[in-house]
């Protein structure tokens, strides 16, 4: 008997243990329902919260640099969109022996080049590497300009300004050089005649602007060059591992000056390591497996060199820029600065 009432007793403590457990999960799972369901739900906001991973646009015009001599409180004047400009109706079309080139009227900038020595497949010459070429999959340009601000005025033509062609083929035939001018004109008498020149068998474009100054005054500004890119698509299809070797190439920019010699500068540090430095007899370059386009100052003048990250719709674009000395031309005087 006595072990009859120990094991009864036993029974009956585990079923109230059981009980107790029970009713405290039940109150687990009625506080939780309180809080879920029992309060009227919130109101739901007009607009959606943009998202932390939408990268913002860069404003319009952040790509035209600002004058040396303008106030450190000045922006920099309005201009396109960082949306791609639609292409002028006519591109100046320009054929050398090694060359096909485009020159876009707005801004005279090269907007395509193609290398006619190089097919892109052995022996298919009917389709050479483009290196430069203004579609956004594939955009990379070289641009330059001239900026001024004297006053509240801003009287000079960037890389967005329309310039007037002559004619929009040109052709080396069987000539040594061709020269492409295009003219600009502001209504208070500066004039910019912006020239190219090409030569037979060489990759080298030559650039010289003109300025005059039929004004009263006189007109100081810098010139800039600058390249423009997103990063080169990489084609594996067929290639795999260190075969590939397009894959494991460097592509970024590069700087060269006489003290630092030769330096890259990758894509992923353009945001957290600016380049600004200044020197003379130096260059700016975009680098990509075998192929590289480069602004090469006049070698007296000490530039201004700087990168910088322009957010498009379609996404990131790189750009390297050199910016020239004041360059100041007095009234009723020409002055010509060149690049290459």
């Amino acid at each position: 008997m006595p072990s009859q009432r120990l094991s009864d007793s036993a029974m009956t403590s585990t079923r109230n243990i059981l009980l107790i457990a029970l009713l405290f999960i039940g109150y687990l799972f009625w506080t939780q329902w309180q809080e879920d369901y029992d309060h009227p739900p919130a109101q739901t906001a007009a607009t959606a919260t943009p998202s932390a991973n939408t990268p913002a646009v860069t404003p319009a015009g952040a790509d035209i640099p600002a004058a040396a001599n303008s106030p450190a409180t000045s922006s920099p004047p309005a201009s396109a969109s960082m949306e791609s400009a639609p292409p002028s109706v006519d591109r100046i079309v320009v054929n050398t022996d090694v060359l096909r080139v485009e020159i876009d009227p707005r801004g005279g900038n090269v907007v395509a080049a193609d290398l006619l020595a190089y097919p892109q497949q052995p022996k298919d010459f009917a389709h050479p590497v483009r290196l430069l070429d203004a579609s956004d999959a594939t955009f990379f340009v070289a641009q330059s300009g001239l900026i001024s601000v004297q006053g509240s005025a801003v009287v000079a033509p960037d890389h967005q300004a329309m310039y007037r062609a002559e004619k929009n083929a040109y052709s080396l035939a069987a000539a040594e050089s061709v020269e492409v001018p295009l003219s600009w004109t502001d209504p208070n008498g500066l004039s910019v005649r912006k020239v190219f020149l090409f030569k037979r068998g060489s990759y080298v474009i030559e650039q010289r602007e003109e300025i005059e100054n039929k004004s009263v005054n006189a007109w100081s500004g810098n010139a800039y060059r600058q390249l423009q890119r997103v990063p080169p698509i990489v084609d594996s299809k067929g290639l795999k591992g260190y075969s590939n070797t397009e894959r494991y190439s460097f592509a970024g920019a590069a700087v060269y000056s006489p003290t630092d010699k030769f330096q890259k500068l990758k894509f992923e540090n353009f945001q957290k390591e600016p380049l600004k430095k200044s020197f003379d007899g130096g260059w700016a370059a975009m680098l990509q497996h075998y192929f590289f386009a480069a602004w090469i100052p006049f070698a007296g003048e000490v530039d201004s060199y700087t990168t910088a990250v322009l957010e498009t719709p379609h996404g990131p674009r790189y750009l390297v820029r050199t910016l020239s000395p004041t360059l100041s031309v007095a009234a009723g005087e020409t002055k010509t600065d060149t690049a290459r």
